[in-house]
């Protein structure tokens, strides 16, 4: 899964450059003193000789910052040297990935073998936000001998690439919201190559409604098709993508408005209409899902 989200522009990235050519990626690493916490852990991983070979290698290197701000429970699968060996191999891409390169909905290929997508936003004043995973790329083409570093203010981890429907599957808390899709029949279209961002109800926000609603809806294709069309949109949007007063068209058709409260990162309060979102965002292979606490319902024509 990937953890808390801080919105950072485009247009304030920096290019970083190596004087020494020769050195590698580790040593280019270690250069800067904002990597500590990634070197002992690529180290710990048994990945410190793989990145002095030759390669050429890219890496998305998270700053130690990235690393105090993960639950406990993210630190204690670390002590598994085979968990931790994949977190970091998914932090390598093989080859030589430039900026220019990092372009919106690209796949990449980690080392550990599933994919990272990049992808690049608008924010409110016109800059650029660039994304692996939905997590903020800070910094981008530290030169090294053999490969190219990428700066990250977060941690990605791999997880597993099913579709929109299939994550939500394995979720707790969307029965409810799985049946309906099903009834709609657009649990297909969740599953397939189209991208979608979705705003997820938990079960408890469909109980929030009146239970005449409920069986209109489940009775009713056309009404519960145009309600879970409302909460998705065609495309790709991490927590990044959203500030505040942005308005989207969602596929039923009339927009969603997004709040967001608080300076960009961790803190921040996001809302769409009048759902909060709650938790992570959550990636898969099609798209990702953002949970949220009500169900939206769409304004009358």
């Amino acid at each position: 899964m990937a953890y808390k989200i801080l919105i950072l522009v485009l247009g304030l990235f920096s290019s970083i450059s190596v004087a020494r050519a020769e050195n590698d990626l580790i040593d280019v690493l270690r250069d800067f003193q904002e990597f500590k916490t990634l070197l002992q852990l690529i180290q710990e991983a048994n990945l410190t000789d793989t990145l002095r070979g030759k390669g050429p290698f890219t890496v998305f290197a998270p700053v130690d910052r990235a690393f105090t701000e993960l639950p406990e429970d993210a630190w204690k699968s670390f002590k598994d040297v085979n968990l931790l060996r994949q977190v970091m191999s998914f932090h390598v891409v093989p080859g030589n990935v430039t900026s220019s390169e990092l372009r919106n909905n690209v796949l990449l290929s980690s080392a550990e073998g599933q994919k990272i997508r990049i992808n690049v936003y608008q924010n409110a004043t016109g800059g650029k936000v660039l994304t692996a995973n939905g997590c903020p790329i800070t910094k981008i083409d530290a030169k090294a001998s053999n490969g190219v570093i990428h700066v990250m203010s977060e941690v990605m981890f791999p997880l597993p690439g099913p579709s929109i429907t299939e994550t939500l599957s394995h979720m707790q808390n969307f029965s409810f919201l799985l049946t309906a899709l099903q009834k709609a029949d657009l649990a297909g279209a969740l599953s397939g190559d189209d991208t979608y961002t979705y705003f997820a109800p938990t079960n408890e926000a469909f109980d929030k409604l009146p239970p005449a609603y409920l069986e209109m809806l489940l009775t009713t294709k056309m009404a519960l098709s145009d309600l879970l069309e409302f909460h998705m949109f065609y495309d790709v949007s991490f927590r990044p993508a959203f500030y505040d007063g942005l308005k989207i068209r969602s596929l039923q058709g009339p927009l969603l408005t997004f709040n967001v409260k608080g300076p960009p990162g961790p803190t921040a309060k996001y809302m769409v209409n009048n759902a909060t979102f709650l938790g992570l965002q959550q990636p898969a292979s099609n798209g990702v899902i953002h949970v949220i606490d009500q169900v939206m319902i769409s304004p009358e024509p």
